[in-house]
C-alpha cells in the first residue's frame, strides 16, 4: 500500500466547514494530516487580524506541520489544504520547492483576492503571493471551472496546472443527521453582509437573516426548520450555504452565475430581485417541482472529491 500523502490542514475553527475538512482528511486512508492540533478553534473577536481565522492561531497551527514536515521522514508529496489563506504555509511554498527540488507541492484554492469582498480583494502583495503559490505548484485543486476561469484572469496565469474538481467535500450525512421534524418557518436569508447582492431584503415578509455566530450542529437544526433558503451572494466558488440547504430538505434559491450555474438546476437558480421574489413565493406554495430539481444535485458526488485528490496526485 503507498505512503499517505501528508497534508498541511487549515486550522480546523469551531462553526466552520474547516472542523469539518480536519475530520475527512484524518479520516481518509490516503492522507496524513501533519501536526498535533486535532481540536477545533474558537473565535477571539479581541485578537486582532481576525476575519475567518486569527492571524496567531493560523500560523502557529501552519508552523506545527511545516516543522513536523521538513525535520521528520519527508515524503515526496505535499498537500495543501488552503493555498491561498494569508498564513505561513502560502507564503513558503516557493521556498519549499527551492529547498526540496524533488518534492511535489499540490494545494486547494478556496477564495482569494479574486473574490469579490474578500478581506485582501485587489492587493497587490496579496496577488503575488497567490501567483507564486500557484506557479509552485504541480496541481491546483478548485471547486468549479468558474473559479478555475476567475483566478487565471485575475492572477494573469495559464491555469493549466488548475484541475477543476466538480465540487468540495461535503459531509451530507453528518448535516442531514440535524435534521427538523418540522419546518415552521417561511424564508431564511443567507450570507455574509459584505457580500450580499440583495439591497432590499429587509422589505421582504417573514424573511429571516441569521445576524450570529451559532454552534455548527445548532445552525444545521436551525436552518433545517426553514422552507426557503435565499442565498444572497454577490459572488461564490463552491457554497457550503446552499449545499447544505440541500441536505436538510431546505428549497435554496441561488443567483443564476457564479458557480452556482454548474452545480444548480435552472428552477433554483434567480435573475434578479423581482424574479427572485416570484421563485420564492412558487417555492412555498407549490414545492414539488423544486424539491425535483434539488433532487437532481447527487450530494454523493462530493463525498469522493478526497478520493479525486489523491488520485490526481499518485498520477502525477
Amino acid at each position: 500500500m503507498p505512503r499517505p500523502i501528508p497534508v498541511i490542514r487549515q486550522l480546523p475553527v469551531e462553526s466552520r466547514y474547516t472542523a469539518e475538512w480536519y475530520d475527512l482528511f484524518a479520516n481518509h486512508p490516503d492522507f496524513e494530516v501533519l501536526g498535533n492540533s486535532h481540536e477545533a478553534m474558537y473565535f477571539d473577536r479581541s485578537k486582532p487580524y481576525n476575519y475567518f481565522t486569527n492571524l496567531e492561531d493560523e500560523v502557529t497551527h501552519e508552523a506545527a506541520q511545516l516543522a513536523s514536515f521538513v525535520y521528520c521522514d519527508r515524503a515526496d508529496d505535499l498537500l495543501v489544504c488552503d493555498g491561498d489563506f494569508p498564513g505561513l504555509t502560502a507564503c513558503l511554498l516557493p521556498v519549499l520547492r527551492l529547498k526540496f527540488p524533488g518534492l511535489k507541492l499540490y494545494a486547494v484554492f478556496h477564495g482569494g483576492s479574486w473574490n469579490y469582498g474578500d478581506i485582501f480583494q485587489g492587493d497587490e502583495m496579496k496577488i503575488g503571493l497567490e501567483r507564486l503559490a500557484l506557479t509552485a505548484c504541480e496541481k491546483v485543486f478548485v471547486a468549479t471551472n468558474y473559479h478555475k476561469w476567475k483566478i487565471s484572469k485575475h492572477l494573469g496565469v495559464s491555469g493549466r496546472n488548475i484541475v477543476v474538481l466538480g465540487g468540495m467535500p461535503l459531509y451530507a450525512n453528518k448535516i442531514a443527521a440535524h435534521k427538523s421534524p418540522t419546518k415552521p418557518n417561511d424564508i431564511i436569508v443567507l450570507g455574509r453582509q459584505e457580500q450580499s447582492s440583495l439591497m432590499a431584503i429587509e422589505d421582504w415578509p417573514n424573511a429571516f437573516r441569521r445576524v450570529k455566530p451559532m454552534p455548527r450542529e445548532e445552525y444545521w437544526h436551525f436552518l433545517s426548520t426553514y422552507k426557503v433558503a435565499v442565498i444572497a451572494k454577490s459572488e461564490e466558488t463552491f457554497g457550503y450555504e446552499a449545499m447544505e440547504c440541500l441536505a436538510l430538505g431546505v428549497i435554496p434559491l441561488v443567483p443564476n452565475a457564479y458557480s452556482y450555474r454548474e452545480l444548480y438546476p435552472a428552477l433554483l437558480r434567480y435573475r434578479g430581485q423581482e424574479q427572485l421574489h416570484d421563485l420564492a413565493q412558487r417555492a412555498l406554495e407549490s414545492p414539488g417541482p423544486f424539491f425535483k430539481a434539488m433532487s437532481q444535485v447527487k450530494l454523493s458526488q462530493f463525498s469522493c472529491i478526497l478520493d479525486d485528490i489523491a488520485k490526481a496526485i499518485r498520477s502525477n
